[in-house]
């Protein structure tokens, strides 16, 4: 990772649009050490047997075996990182003599796979495609890691609501 550049600001009230000063310094990229591992290996209780059963979006992740004529499937073993942020790698110094780490296991099922490989796949396409900084979709996935999922769900039943009743009230004043 390149370490942060000091943030340049300037005022919107001053004339004229004058480019911020690039200092020119070259930020040099350090190593950085992320504690927690997540792996997940994909449990189904259906009995795959080709590559045409499953979706063409997680295809590449799994491979099929034969043994004796009768065809089986090797279950995925994912590295998850989606809901690794920013702010959880920490530098490397060359005066630790360890470092820490989590190995997290757990099965996941196949619908769950691919929900997390399609909301990370939209993460990363969102980034690319309208510029979207790290940091913001780090706070995304901050809002969704950190929050229980009920306050979440009724808080947007609730900015639903809010938004039905302004378009109501909007309508009955003209």
């Amino acid at each position: 990772m390149k370490e942060r550049s000091a943030k340049v600001t300037r005022s919107l009230l001053r004339d004229g649009f004058e480019e911020a000063p690039d200092d020119g310094i070259e930020r040099p990229i350090r190593p950085h050490w992320c504690p927690d591992l997540y792996i997940a290996y994909v449990y189904t209780q259906s009995q795959l047997t080709s590559a045409a059963e499953l979706s063409p979006f997680i295809r590449p992740h799994f491979r099929f075996r034969k043994n004796k004529g009768d065809s089986y499937y090797v279950p995925p073993v994912l590295r998850n990182t989606f809901w690794t942020v920013k702010e959880d790698f920490a530098p490397v110094d060359s005066k630790e003599k360890t470092l820490p780490l989590n190995i997290t296991i757990q099965s996941v099922k196949l619908w769950k796979m691919q929900l997390m490989l399609h909301f990370e796949t939209g993460l990363k396409n969102q980034m690319e495609t309208f510029g979207a900084p790290e940091e913001e979709v780090d706070e995304i996935k901050r809002a969704l890691r950190d929050n229980n999922p009920y306050f979440l769900a009724l808080t947007f039943i609730v900015s639903i609501l809010h938004s039905v009743f302004d378009a109501l009230a909007f309508k009955n004043d003209i």
